[in-house]
Order: C-alpha cells, then structure tokens, then sequence
C-alpha cells in the first residue's frame, strides 16, 4: 500500500506497483551515474527508466533496467513520469 506522506506513489505498469525514494534509492541512482541533483531541468530517457528502476526496486531487488524499460512505452511514458514528479514532491502533479 502506498504512503503518499513518506512518498509513495502507486503505479501500474505490468502490475500495480509503489514507487518509493528513499536514501538508498537515490544512493542507486548515484552509483549509476545519474546525478540527482541536476534532473529537474536536464533529465534525459535514461535518467527516467533509472528513476523509475531505483524507485522500485525495493519491490523487487531482481529488477533490470531493461525490465523497466520492457514496462515503459509511449502510451504510458506521461503517467510514468507525473508519477515520477509526485512521488519526488511536485505538489502540481496528480
């Protein structure tokens, strides 16, 4: 279930799912090589299936980024990414 309080945020994507971020996921998401701190203005599609990865993967610990990517298409790129805001703080997301 999510905790919209903490950041969680439900997604449906080959199943319903909770995006969560954390400490460890942003940790991932640096050890990747994505810089957090700049992806608001400059983030690219690959930052997107990371951010998504790293979001859920405590669902799941054997998720790829593949498989996230396999999850992701054109028809569902914008809710992916509204989700992506919301669960990051942007109040003017639904």
């Amino acid at each position: 279930m999510a905790n919209k309080q903490r950041g969680e945020i439900k997604i449906t994507l080959d199943k319903e799912r909770v995006l969560k971020f954390n400490l460890n996921s942003l940790v991932k998401l640096e050890e990747i090589g994505v810089n957090v701190q700049s992806l608001q203005d400059n983030a690219k599609i690959s930052d997107i299936r990371s951010i998504l990865w790293a979001g859920l993967v405590h669902e799941d610990k054997d998720l790829t980024l593949e498989m996230i990517g396999d999850m992701v298409d054109m028809d569902n790129l914008q809710e992916v990414t509204d989700a992506i805001a919301k669960a990051f703080g942007d109040k003017g997301k639904k």
